[in-house]
């Protein structure tokens, strides 16, 4: 009895084994170890690591540090990214770009830049100076006139706008006797009246005050406009 027990044993030993043999090695799943972070349902969300190759609690400590300012419990990782340990893939730490390259310049180099040592060149002794070629192309600038003569125009529309309106005056008569016509009963008539009316105008809104006012900044800014022209006719000399 015993020997028929041990006898059918070992034949569905031996039947179990040829059936995991005829499976073949790669048919049997990789089972993940109890305890690990790896699983057969692949990694999970937010498991990947963060954007900034910096996982939590993976970096080291600054410490042992004198004074004060010293942080504690402060990982290294955030003190300098490129140390975390192996960062997910298309993730690389945080640095400074680049630097660009420089383009070459667009202008010439006619040779080294220096400051004269000699005297200067007072130019040709019939020329002008600086001044005085200033002073020539200021009273001959026909731009520049023309430009001038709106300041006055300015000055004139300040003082249109200010002015308050004209009074009214008119006179009137009714019923005047022309020679040789005299009222009768037939022709009836009444006593010659005389109208005199003067209507003076009240600016209840205040208009006078706000043209004025926007007059007064347009001569303001007409000015303005009139140096900063003096003073690119100046530039355009001292560059020629």
């Amino acid at each position: 009895m015993q020997r028929s027990l041990v006898v059918v044993l070992a034949v569905w030993v031996v039947a179990v084994a040829g059936r995991a043999q005829a499976q073949g090695p790669g048919t049997t799943p990789e089972l993940p170890e109890i305890g690990g972070s790896t699983s057969i349902m692949g990694n999970a969300p937010g498991s990947g690591g963060g954007s900034f190759s910096n996982l939590p609690g993976t970096g080291g400590f600054l410490g042992g540090r004198a004074g004060v300012s010293a942080p504690r419990s402060v990982p290294t990782s955030v003190v300098n990214p490129a140390s975390a340990p192996s960062p997910t893939a298309l993730q690389m730490a945080i640095s400074a770009p680049p630097p660009a390259p420089i383009s070459p310049s667009a202008a010439p180099l006619v040779g080294p830049l220096e400051l004269p040592s000699g005297p200067e060149d007072d130019g040709p002794p019939d020329g002008l100076t600086l001044d005085q070629a200033i002073d020539i192309t200021l009273e001959r600038s026909r731009d520049l006139r023309a430009k001038y003569y709106e300041i006055p125009q300015a000055k004139a529309d300040i003082l249109q706008a200010s002015l308050r309106a004209n009074p009214v005056f008119y006179q009137d008569g009714q019923l005047v006797p022309y020679p040789g016509y005299r009222f009768s009963r037939t022709v009836p008539g009444g006593p010659t009246q005389y109208d005199t009316n003067i209507t003076f105008l009240l600016d209840v809104t205040r208009q006078r005050q706000a043209r004025t006012a926007v007059a007064v900044r347009a001569e303001k800014v007409l000015e303005a406009q009139y140096q900063e022209a003096v003073r690119q006719r100046i530039d355009d000399i001292y560059d020629a």
